[in-house]
Parts: structure tokens; sequence; C-alpha cells
């Protein structure tokens, strides 16, 4: 028996080391384009996804947010509508929207971003590129940022190619390990400093599994965030995560380093989702319906879409020439609530006694 053992166990530890080795940069750079291209491959798509937003912060406030989203894809364009959100606050307070009722829709063609509220009226016009107060406004990621592109939008293998050289490869057959750390390397990118950790799946056209960046990858050293991904072959040949989950760990708000501060799941919906599809392209101009108040960022101006669907600068010029006159209407009208009135007078009586040393100070220096 133990001459049996004594030759499995080294037989064992042979086929472990056989099936797992140490890559260098010429396999980082090979597996980087092999995930690239698997992206790639899903050129469009027009989903449904369902998505739900957990957040918490030290004092153990948790929202959750639960939104019904049709997403559109098309060679780097993209859409996103929210048709149902509903919010949960922890003192019971809940509040739903649902198409038609209110909602939120946001575009980019290529040349520029649309925002849309109907709750509001109102859109705005965006530069093109990584918009962060955009992003502020979409509190779910989109679906490409989980597998072929980073949520400033640029794809993940032209961050990460210039690591190569000093990436850490581990080679099996289910998983290929990427460490890339920043190495002080300049990098034309906004997270140059982080590190990358990657894990894609050749089973799965080399698609990411995991993918975490932060600052030393550890939680010890703060703030790091993971997106874990279950792929499937969507379309012939393409694959693409069918649900996603992404963590923000940041010990200084959550309160705890193994607690997430922040956490988004995408579901995607299979029966309603098409990968590889044709898209027409006005789907991403996203027209303002007339009566919105739009705000141009590029020309730091306002207009109103007018019937025929035009910017109508005039019309808005009369429109804050309105609202100005029902404000100032309100101020002559309101009465001065007496806290606000005891308070004005207590200015007073303090800049006339402030008036008053002045002048005796003034006077025996004389």
């Amino acid at each position: 028996m133990r001459t049996l053992l004594a030759g499995t166990v080294p037989s064992l530890l042979c086929l472990c080391l056989a099936q797992a080795r140490a890559g260098d940069g010429r396999d980082a750079l090979k597996y980087l384009g092999l995930w690239k291209s698997g992206a790639d491959a899903v050129w469009s798509y027009d989903i449904h996804i369902d998505v739900v937003v957990r957040g918490i912060d030290a004092g153990g406030v948790v929202t959750i947010g639960q939104h019904r989203i049709r997403q559109r894809y098309l060679h780097g364009k993209w859409r996103v509508d929210f048709l149902r959100t509903r919010i949960m606050f922890n003192s019971g307070k809940e509040e739903v929207w649902e198409a038609g009722d209110e909602i939120k829709a946001f575009a980019d063609n290529g040349s520029g971003v649309r925002y849309f509220s109907s709750q509001d009226q109102f859109g705005e016009l965006k530069l093109p590129g990584a918009d962060p107060e955009t992003r502020a406004k979409l509190p779910a990621p989109h679906l490409y940022e989980a597998f072929k592109s980073h949520y400033h939008r640029e794809p993940y293998h032209s961050i990460l190619e210039h690591r190569a050289g000093s990436t850490t490869v581990t080679i099996a057959p289910e998983q290929i390990k990427l460490r890339l750390p920043s190495g002080g390397v300049p990098v034309p990118h906004t997270h140059a400093s982080e590190d990358y950790l990657v894990h894609l799946s050749p089973e799965s056209g080399y698609q990411p599994t995991l993918i975490r960046h932060g600052v030393g990858l550890g939680k010890q050293a703060g703030v790091y965030t993971e997106t874990e991904n279950v792929l499937d072959e969507v379309a012939p040949g393409v694959w693409a995560p069918v649900r996603s989950t992404r963590r923000i760990f940041a010990p200084e708000i959550s309160g705890n380093p193994d607690t997430p501060a922040a956490e988004h799941e995408l579901v995607l919906d299979r029966s309603r989702s098409q990968f590889n599809v044709d898209i027409r392209p006005e789907v991403f101009e996203m027209a303002f319906p007339p009566g919105t108040v739009v705000y141009d960022k590029a020309k730091a101006a306002n207009y109103v879409i007018n019937e025929g669907g035009q910017a109508d600068y005039d019309a808005y010029a009369r429109l804050a020439r309105q609202k100005a006159e029902e404000l100032n209407a309100r101020k002559l009208t309101a009465p001065i609530p007496a806290r606000g009135f005891n308070t004005v007078l207590l200015v007073i009586a303090n800049v006339l006694g402030l008036s008053a040393v002045a002048l005796v100070v003034y006077c025996r220096k004389r």
C-alpha cells in the first residue's frame, strides 16, 4: 500500500504540473489577443436585463434598486432605456417608476452622449467619450463592460497590453490567470496605477470569468472592484455573460473589508435578447420629443425642442423669463417667517454693534 501511494503521489504532482505552467510576456499578449478576438465577436446586441443594485455604508444603511433595462449596442454605439425602476429604502419607503411614468434613457451615437428624463422633460447633449456625470446618472453598468470594455469605455486589451512584459501568467486547460501589475509604467488610462487580475476561460472563447482591479489588489489595500461572469454561448461560436456581478470593495464606506460597498448584478433575459443582429442607426440618435428642455454641454446653451423637432433658443429664453417672473412673484408674496425675521434683526444688530466698536476705536486713536 505504501509503495502504491509512494508511486501515485509523485504521479499526481507531475500531472498537475503538466496541466498548469507559468507563461511570459509573449503568452500574455497571446491571451489578451484571444480575449479581444472573442469579445469582438459580439458586434451588436438588443437585450433585456434585470439589474439589482445594492449599496451599504458604515452605518449599515442599505439601499436596493431593481431595474428592468433594455440595452442596445452596435459597433461601439450604445443605448440604455430604463423600463422599470424600483428603489427600496431601510425606512420601508419604496418608489416605483415604469415605462410611461418615468423613463430615463441614455444613448451614445459615437459623436456625443444623450440623456433624457420624461419625468422632468429634460435632455442633455454631452461630449463623446468617458463622462463621469453620465455614469453617475446611469445606475447600472453596460453588459459589454462585463467582458470587453472597461467602465470608462476603453477596451481592456488596450489598457493591459502595455503591461505584458511584467505580467504573471498561469496556464491551465480550464483557466488562464493573468496578473498584470501597474509597475509604474505610464499607461494612457485613468486607472494606470491599478493592478489587474484576470481569469480567462479557454472553453468559452477566452472570455473573462473574473476581472479584478485596484491598487495592490488586497483587502488591506483599500478600494478595489471585481466583476464575476457566468458565460454562455449566446450565438453560434459567440460567448458572452448571461449573469454578471460587479462588486466594489471600499472599507471606509462599508466598514468591513469583506463587505462590498456596492454590488450590481445583471441577469440576461435570454427569451427577449438577440446578439449580432442589425440595429437601425437612428436608435442611437434618440431624438428628443417636442417640449423637451435640452442643455447642450458643448455649446453651453439651452433650448426647447419645438413641434417640428428643431432647437428653439428663443422659446427657452421666453421660458427662462417666465420662470424668473414666477419665482420673483412668489418671493414678493411669501411672508417672512418669524424665525427668519429674527435672524435678519440679529444680523443687523451685529453689524451695527461692530460699526460702533470700530467708531470708538477710531476716535480713541485720534
